[in-house]
Order: structure tokens, then sequence, then C-alpha cells
């Protein structure tokens, strides 16, 4: 999905008239998953998050894994099925003895002519049809097979979903490095305004050379925050490739429209959460599977009964046998004794049906805590980030007075660095946390189940 347009070049367009084009032209492209604009000289790729989602579906190898269980899973009830379908068997056998194996019979003193019980030479074949009229363990079979489909399924959207929550943590964590790379650069300026000033107080003698020195320092460190955070954004795009896989070259991020507060009570959060969830469906899942699995143990006790008919075909019969002839039988049996293993193997599944059912409550109570920590991390950070944001605006006046006093000498450069470094450190940190929030944001739709639900595709 990488669309590629012509270069935007600004002076085709600094004529009268067509501004309104281009304010269009801006609000199109920024509608569009991929686009591509120069950046340093080289062609660049807008990677949007729903671009990210769509790539890490069709590349991620833990969801084609999770999808191929889903397509194994859809043969059980096939495999349960063929328990209750005839079963055809062609068979041929050859015999050779070292001679015939004959007796005599007499009569008084008359002897008869031997009689050849096994020839010396045969060679027979058999064709048999079997086919089951009752079979305990048929149905429960199938019942565990149609279990078995769902908790695969609810297993790849629970993937699915992990996946995508990387994706779209990395995602923002990517945006976040390039607002702090941005804000580096924006005190770096301001520290180079600093330096100007200082240096030219300095040549007119109104400061001492430490101003310049200070101001030498804040660009310095400045400097050195600007390399970590570059650092850390060309990693986080390598994570993020590393995700959406497939082949894509260099990429640039947008940040998506913020998301909206969730007003909703917890109580209706975590029932929203116990019906969506699919981690949950999936315990859920195998509580039934085990339950059928129980009812397959039961079944080791009830009788079967079946028909076969076998027809045989023999080259040199022997007496007791025709060339070719055939057998129909009804076959009941009924199991008495086998040294105690069924109770046993009935005891063991009843037991997996108690810890299956443990598990599922256990995993209830940990989905309520889930939520809930969710809830409170999103009204935590929302709260901070309204306390940063009147923080800004303190620091930013504070600056420009700190900056207009250093200026004609009724401030120093340590109150100057000082203001710089208040600013810098509210800046950063209200980027940071207004990341924080949409990423928390996201973790409560994903504690809730409602994370990615509509652009995964059923399995």
């Amino acid at each position: 999905m990488i669309n590629t347009f012509t270069n935007f070049c600004p002076k085709n367009y600094m004529k009268s008239g067509r501004k309104t084009l281009i304010v269009l032209w801006l609000s199109v492209t920024s509608l569009l998953l991929l686009t591509h604009s120069q950046a340093f000289g080289n062609e660049v790729a807008f990677l949007s998050l729903d671009a990210a989602y769509e790539l890490a579906q069709k590349n991620h190898e833990q969801i084609l894994y999770a999808q191929k269980e889903v397509e194994k899973s859809r043969l059980l009830p096939k495999k349960a099925d063929s328990i209750m379908l005839p079963k055809v068997n062609i068979s041929g056998e050859y015999r050779e003895y070292d001679e015939d194996i004959a007796f005599e019979a007499e009569l008084g003193s008359l002897t008869l002519p031997p009689i050849v019980t096994i020839p010396e030479h045969q060679l027979g074949g058999n064709f048999e049809v079997v086919q089951p009229l009752y079979k305990g363990n048929w149905l429960p079979r199938k019942e565990q097979a149609h279990y078995s489909i769902s908790r695969d399924s609810e297993n790849y959207y629970q993937i699915s979903q992990n996946i995508l929550f990387q994706v779209a943590q990395v995602y923002y964590e990517v945006i976040k490095s390039k607002e702090l790379v941005k804000l580096s650069q924006e005190i770096l300026k301001l520290a180079n305004e600093e330096k100007q000033v200082a240096k030219a107080r300095f040549e007119e003698g109104a400061v001492t050379e430490d101003a310049v020195l200070n101001a030498d320092l804040k660009i310095t460190s400045t400097k050195s925050k600007l390399i970590e955070y570059g650092n850390r954004l060309t990693l986080t795009k390598k994570i993020l490739k590393r995700l959406i896989g497939g082949e894509i070259g260099e990429f640039d991020v947008m940040a998506p429209p913020a998301l909206p507060m969730d007003k909703r009570e917890l109580s209706e959060l975590i029932d929203i959460a116990a019906e969506s969830r699919h981690d949950y469906k999936k315990v859920k899942s195998m509580v039934d599977i085990a339950e059928a699995d129980m009812k397959v143990a039961k079944s080791k006790f009830h009788p079967s009964l079946q028909t076969s008919w076998d027809y045989f075909s023999f080259d040199n019969p022997s007496y007791y046998q025709d060339t070719d002839y055939w057998i129909f039988a009804v076959q009941l049996t009924v199991p008495i004794y086998e040294g105690g293993i069924r109770f046993h193997d009935l005891k063991e599944k009843r037991e997996s049906v108690s810890q299956a059912e443990l598990a599922a409550r256990d995993f209830y109570k940990n989905i309520r805590i889930e939520v809930e920590e969710a809830m409170l991390q999103v009204k935590t950070n929302e709260s901070v980030l309204v306390n940063l944001e009147k923080q800004e605006e303190l620091a930013k006046k504070n600056y420009e007075i700190v900056f207009s006093k250093f200026k004609y000498g009724a401030a120093s450069s340590v109150d100057l660095n000082q203001a710089i470094s208040t600013l810098d450190a509210v800046k950063s940190d209200l980027a940071v946390k207004r990341i924080d929030l949409q990423i928390s944001l996201l973790k409560l739709k994903k504690a809730i189940g409602l994370f990615a639900r509509d652009i995964i595709p059923a399995s």
C-alpha cells in the first residue's frame, strides 16, 4: 500500500491564488496510508499505524502459525466422524509347505484315498468391509473436536491482538523518539541563541567568560541528548520493521488521531472483558474440552456393535474351504474387566475438569485486576498530562522573562541555563506523557478485549 507522488516543490506554488490548492493537496495526502516525500535527499515512505497493523497480520510468524493451528483443528471433526465410517480392507496371502498335509482313513479292511487337509501350495485373498453400528466415543470425540476449533480460533485472535499491540507500542515509541529529537533540536537552538548573546556581552565586557562557557556546556549536553534520542529512534524503527515484516525501506511515521477517553465504570468494563476477551474464551474452551475428554473416558465402559462382510478366494482350497465364499457377521463387544485402567482414566479426567475450572476462575480474577490497573493508569496519565500542560506554559513564560533579563544583564547565565533546563524537562515530560496516555488507552482496550477487534480477519 505504498503510493508514490511527485515531489512537492514550494517554489511552483508561490503565486497568488494557489494557496487553497496547496492546503487541499496537503489535506488529501495526510489521509493516505503511505505517501512519499523528500527527506534529506532520499525517498521516505510515511507508514500509518493501520498500514503497520496490516503488514504485521500478513507477515508475522506467530500470527501465521496460529492460523495454521486453526486449519489443523478443523480436521478434527472429520477424524471423529471416521470412527463411524465403514472400514474396507483387502489382503492376500501365499503359503508353501514342504509337502501336502493329509490323513488316511480306514473302514475295516478298506483303506480310503488320502485326504489333503492343507495343500503344499496355496494362494488366497480376502476382501473385508466392517461397518460400526455403535461406538460410545464417537459423539464425545466430535464434541471435543468442535471445542478444539473454538479454542484454537480464540488463540489466533489472542495472538493477533498481542502482536498488534506490540506494533502499536513500538509505533508510538517511534513517535515519542521523534518528538524528543525535535525538542532537543529546539533546545539546542535556544542554547545557541544564549551563546550568541553571552559572547556579544562578553566582548562588550558586560559579563565574564563563564557565561560563554555555561552556554557551551548547555550546547554540549543538548547535543548528547540529541545523539541518544536519535539512536533510540533508529532502534525503535528497526524493532517496528521486525514486527511488521515484509520488504520496506526507509520510512517515517505519522501520529494517529488521539484516542477518546473511556468514561465507562469499572464494573461495566469488567463485564465487557468477560464477554470479549479471547484469552478468557480460550480458557473456558479448555473446560469444555476437558469435559468432553471425560465423556470419552466414560465411553470406554460402553459396548460396541459392528457388522462385517468378508469375501475369501483361494486357488487351491483345503478340504474345509471352497474356491470362493463369503461370511457376514454381527459382533457385539462388552468390556468386562481391563485391569481397572478405565476407572483410573475416568478419575484422572474428572480431576482435569476440576483443574480447568479452577484455571478459568483464576483467570477471571486476574482480568478484574488487569482492567482496574489499566483504568487507573489512564486516569493517572490524564491527570499528570493536565498538570504538565500548565507547567509548560509557566516554563515558557519563565524562560522568556529570564532570557530578556539576561540580554540586559539583569540575570546570570546560571539563571538562564536553569530556565532552559526546566523548559526542556517539562516539554520532554509532556511529549512522553502524551504518548503514554495513548498507549494506556490502547492497553485499556486490550484489557477489555476490544483492541483491534474490527481489523483482525476471521480465522
